[in-house]
């Protein structure tokens, strides 16, 4: 299909809705029957998916308030029981129910389909909804509400806790696709290529996971990565280097990072331990990133603004931008 076609498509669309919602009225219940008679005139339209799915909006839209929260009181308990149960299942090492609960919660993920306008995305905060919606300029982003992509996290892990590895890169792709900035399941999925011992594979991963962290500590996984990637490969020195580096980011890490410096000790029998601005060095002229990238960071940053504008830096997610904003200040300051 051309761009031009796309276009001309898109066009219709934002036609017939913007005419369906300038003959909507005060009155509710009028307005619902008819839209669900415009529902009915444009169900054999080409673009009748995406039409039918915003009609089903104002549908909502049009419910009373009261009946609103009673709706998705009701679909938010029912979906969230199974994702509550298979988190205690799995607590309690019981994996066969886990992967049943938390299959029925990511089933009901299937009604959020991409289409031409609209894309979904199941963020775990709002940082990420706003880094979701600067990949895709030419669609909506919709956030799916619930916590898809981490329930397909979780079944990625029974499947590799089962050696089921070609399960769990499937599960884990799955909550990649639907929360790009997932950093627990991009590197939980560079841990399934590695039982599959495939470095290539490793290798790409890891560098297509750089341009979706932005959490300190994931920027720490994503330089032990590497220092696992080069120790496979026999660059020994660059591993080192990386191990080093990673600290700044991820200090919990640190009697990690000091196995595997003994392990590179004993393997070149050079136990020099290099300053974190050497190792800064050294990764640069290497030709690997040294920072977060910086779309990222302004996307962090710009959220701070608004934060502090709005007086918000006590609340739940005021807090979260602002002490990862504060990180990214510190190293360019």
């Amino acid at each position: 299909m051309g761009l031009f076609f796309n276009k001309k498509e898109n066009s219709d669309y934002e036609k017939i809705i913007a005419e369906v919602r300038a003959n909507l009225t005060d009155d509710k219940e009028k307005n619902i029957k008819y839209i669900k008679e415009m529902c009915e005139k444009y169900k054999n339209h080409e673009m009748a998916n995406e039409i039918i799915k915003e009609l089903g909006r104002m549908i909502f839209e049009n419910t009373s308030e009261e009946k609103q929260a009673e709706l998705n009181e009701m679909i938010a308990k029912d979906i969230i029981s199974h994702f509550e149960k298979g988190e205690e299942y799995m607590r309690k090492g019981n994996f066969k129910n886990a992967k049943k609960e938390l299959e029925q919660f990511v089933k009901t993920s299937e009604i959020f389909k991409e289409d031409r306008i609209n894309i979904p995305y199941s963020p775990r905060n709002p940082i990420e909804f706003f880094l979701c919606s600067n990949l895709n300029k030419d669609k909506k982003v919709r956030d799916m509400v619930m916590d898809y992509s981490t329930g397909y996290l979780r079944l990625g892990s029974i499947a590799i806790e089962e050696n089921n590895i070609e399960k769990a890169i499937e599960y884990l792709n799955n909550s990649i696709k639907l929360n790009p900035y997932n950093g627990t399941a991009r590197f939980e999925l560079i841990d399934a290529l590695k039982r599959k011992g495939n470095l290539k594979l490793i290798k790409e991963e890891i560098d297509k996971s750089y341009k979706f962290v932005y959490m300190p500590n994931d920027l720490g996984r994503f330089y032990r990565d590497l220092g696992y990637y080069y120790i496979e490969k026999g660059d020994f020195r660059l591993a080192k280097y990386l191990y080093v580096y990673s600290i700044q980011f991820d200090n919990t890490k640190k009697d990690f990072v000091i196995n595997e410096l003994q392990y590179i000790f004993q393997r070149t029998g050079d136990d020099k331990v290099p300053s974190v601005e050497e190792a800064y060095k050294y990764i640069e002229n290497e030709n690997i990133p040294v920072f977060f990238d910086k779309d990222n960071v302004g996307i962090v940053l710009s959220l701070q603004r608004k934060v502090k504008e709005d007086k918000q830096e006590n609340s739940p997610v005021g807090q979260l931008i602002c002490s990862i904003a504060d990180f990214y200040l510190k190293f360019i300051s």
